[in-house]
Order: C-alpha cells, then sequence, then structure tokens
C-alpha cells in the first residue's frame, strides 16, 4: 500500500523532529541517498542552504510549512522524481526549472557539454561565431550550458514536446541567452529544413533516447513511471534517433564539422560500425565518462 502524498498521519513541529522522522520513512520505503534527498527538500522548502540546515534543527515551524514539507515527503515515497517536486535540477553551474513531462537532465550529459567545449576553445581562433545545431533540447540543459560558458555561439535547437519548449524557454530567458539561442518544434532536423543551413553548422550535438525498448521496464520506477517515454525509449536497438541525426546532419555540417552524441554504455561499437559504413565520417571516437563508461559518441564530416 502506498502513503497519500498529503495524509501522513504525523505532526512534527521542530525541524530536527520532522528531519528524523522523514529520514526513517525514506529508510523505510527503500529510497535512494535518503539523506541527502531529505536535505534537499528541507533546504527547498525552507529556502536555506545545506550548512545552514542543520544549524537550524530547533527551529518550530509553522504548520502550514510542516504540511509541505509533509506532502513532498509523500510523492517522494510514490517514486515522484526529486527534481519535480522541487521544480529545480542542477546542471553544469546552472540551476534549471524543470517540470513534469520534461526529461530530466543528468550529470552524465556534462561529458558531453565539456566535449563540446573543448572542441569550441580549440578553434576558438578560427572564426567568429560558431553555428551549433542541438537536437531534441528538452529542458534546455545543453545548450544553456554551452551558451553560458562559450560566448561566440549561435544555437539552433528542435524539440518536439511542446512542454519542454515552454521550459526550455523559460531557462533560456531566465539566464539572458535570447540572443545566442533559438528552439524550433519539429521532429530532428525537419523544422530547420527551410533555414538555409546546409553545409554551414560547425558543430551538431545531441542526448537523444537510447533505452532500448525491451529495457524499459528495468528502470527505476522514478524513470519508468514518471519521465516522459518519448524522452527515454530509442527503438529495438535503442539507437533509432542517432542514426537518424548521423545520417541527416551530413547535409548541415560544414566540411570537417563535428557531430556529439550521448550513448549507453554498451552502444559503442555499434555506432562505429554503422557511422563506418556510411563512409561520411573520419576520426570516430568513442570518449568515457569519469566512471569509464562509454558515454559520447564523436565523429567529423569528410
Amino acid at each position: 500500500m502506498k502513503p497519500e502524498s498529503n495524509k501522513i498521519p504525523v505532526q512534527k513541529k521542530t525541524l530536527r523532529e520532522l528531519f528524523i522522522y522523514s529520514l526513517n520513512l525514506f529508510k523505510n520505503w527503500g529510497i535512494p541517498n535518503c539523506r541527502r534527498e531529505i536535505e534537499l527538500i528541507l533546504c527547498d522548502a525552507l529556502r536555506i542552504s545545506p550548512s545552514k540546515l542543520y544549524l537550524s534543527f530547533s527551529d518550530n515551524l509553522p504548520e502550514p510549512l510542516v504540511e509541505k514539507i509533509l506532502e513532498q515527503i509523500g510523492l517522494r515515497l510514490q517514486r515522484v522524481p526529486l527534481a519535480y517536486i522541487t521544480g529545480r535540477v542542477f546542471f553544469w553551474n546552472l540551476e534549471l526549472d524543470i517540470c513534469p513531462g520534461v526529461f530530466i537532465p543528468r550529470p552524465e550529459t556534462e561529458r558531453l557539454v565539456e566535449e563540446t567545449l573543448l572542441i569550441l576553445n580549440n578553434k576558438v581562433k578560427e572564426q567568429e561565431v560558431f553555428n551549433i545545431i542541438e537536437i531534441g533540447t528538452g529542458s534546455g540543459a545543453i545548450c544553456c550550458a554551452l551558451a553560458t560558458a562559450f560566448e561566440n555561439v549561435y544555437i539552433r535547437a528542435t524539440e518536439i514536446n511542446p512542454r519542454a519548449i515552454e521550459i526550455a524557454n523559460r531557462n533560456i530567458e531566465k539566464f539572458n541567452l535570447q540572443d545566442k539561442i533559438n528552439i524550433f518544434q519539429g521532429n530532428i532536423f525537419q523544422p530547420l529544413q527551410k533555414l538555409a543551413l546546409q553545409d554551414t553548422v560547425d558543430i551538431v550535438v545531441a542526448n537523444l533516447p537510447y533505452i532500448r525498448s525491451g529495457d524499459i521496464e528495468t528502470l527505476q520506477p522514478e524513470v519508468r513511471d514518471h519521465e516522459p517515454l518519448e524522452a527515454l525509449d530509442g527503438g529495438p536497438d535503442g539507437l533509432t534517433y542517432q542514426k537518424k541525426v548521423i545520417r541527416q546532419a551530413i547535409g548541415f555540417l560544414r566540411r570537417k564539422g563535428t557531430i556529439l552524441l550521448e550513448i549507453g554504455y554498451d552502444q559503442g561499437k555499434e555506432m562505429l560500425d554503422f557511422t563506418h559504413d556510411l563512409d561520411k565520417y573520419i576520426d570516430l571516437i568513442i570518449l568515457k565518462d569519469y566512471s569509464n563508461i562509454d558515454r559520447v559518441f564523436k565523429a567529423t564530416l569528410k
């Protein structure tokens, strides 16, 4: 039997009592990283830093605030992702807005941002502005990270999910990046076809769905039951969208332009074989993340 988010039978007045009660609930229900998650929920509700949280343990909390926190605790017990509860997620050095129905960016994807920035910094003296396309921007995490970290970029991002576009635009405005990023609604490169971008793009970057359809049911309930399926399911081999992007990017990338795609831990060889057979790219590389897991596919157009 799952607890209802607003009917946890407890009235705890001090922050310490509420913390201990919530921590025990999380432990009993098997919530991962339970202490850290309780800290984040309380800090978000109280609008204080983690360092101040423990210094405030003796504080009495008003009943409306206690009820709000308990409602959030109840949602987390139902395995609603923490980011959906707080409406915030940290990516790169940015605090992004997020909401249910929009894919939550992961820390591992920062490896994709790092490698893209490395390419840009190595070529910074070659041209004034770099043209980038991001496919499937979601919350706008990747394009916002790139545009805040590197001055001379203009990014066109595509996204099919209207709710994700709303959140991405909110994040773009939040960091005052409207002059550097434009989002177009549509599938893969389709909404960019009429923009005369052929052979002009320096980098194509994307974190697209790469989980095999047959593996969806094995995911954690936070992911499987709450995040949008279209942002997870990569088809039978998990690479349906990556292969489409690799093919279609040929018409947009300039000569020696680069494509970078996030991939699953066991998809590197298939990506290399598929791209090699196209005979359109050189310097095919699989880059590992900081857990030594294959994370990024990188190739250069001939």
